[in-house]
């Protein structure tokens, strides 16, 4: 029983040691997430710049980018390449943000429950958007316009949850709360009515802002990406 006793603190020190040995992934994740966004508006950018006949962010809808073919009946193959890779490769960064905010909210019973909620919520969210580019707008609209509107709705869910979180939390988290709820508004007003003649625009608006929030959450002090 003795020798027992002697091994408990002897284990519990040499667990300590192994994960002070461990390498600490935090600041590469965070780099990986914010890759993720950079190429997200970078290779969009690009797609929109070669889009055939021109791209008009004002009236043409964002999915266009990834369309078969352009308005004027050309193929749209290097903008709907790029469209695509950039969904895929925002998509899985997109699992290591989710799955990092898990750790940081347990003050109490109630940010643990919103936390889980909303974290269960952005991860089902970010296969819909590979969805999104795998079933072009003009060739599949039904069957597209379903992950774009699933994925917009638990994309909303989980900014919204997390906002209250934000907000519950305090430790001056309210202007990630207070842009990811004005982010939100603009959303429902599109999903409500994603015909009106301002949806294009605002739906930039809202994909952008959205990753936007993203990475203003994973460089926040408290909340980098592990």
């Amino acid at each position: 029983m003795v020798q027992e006793d002697k091994r408990v603190p002897e284990e519990a020190a040499r667990n300590r040691m192994n994960a002070r040995r461990l390498p600490d992934l935090t600041g590469l994740i965070r780099d990986v997430v914010l890759f993720g966004i950079f190429q997200f508006f970078l290779l969009t950018f690009l797609a929109a710049f070669f889009y055939p006949g021109g791209y008009d962010y004002f009236t043409y809808y964002f999915s266009e980018l990834g369309a078969v073919f352009a308005r004027n009946s050309d193929a749209n193959t290097f903008s709907a390449t790029l469209f695509f890779i950039a969904l895929t490769a925002v998509s899985i960064t997109l699992i290591l943000f989710w799955l990092s905010l898990l750790k940081y909210f347990s003050k109490s019973k109630l940010e643990r429950i919103l936390s889980l909620f909303g974290f269960g919520m952005g991860l089902l969210c970010t296969p819909l958007l590979i969805g999104v580019a795998l079933f072009p707008l003009d060739t599949q609209l039904e069957v597209h316009f379903v992950f774009v509107m699933a994925h917009f709705l638990l994309f909303s869910l989980a900014i919204l949850l997390y906002s209250i979180i934000f907000i519950l939390d305090g430790q001056n988290s309210w202007p990630l709360a207070f842009f990811g709820l004005v982010t939100l508004a603009i959303g429902v007003f599109l999903m409500v009515d994603p015909m009106s003649p301002n949806a294009p625009f605002l739906q930039k608006v809202v994909v952008y802002s959205y990753f936007i929030w993203v990475g203003a959450v994973t460089c926040a002090p408290k909340f980098h990406t592990v």
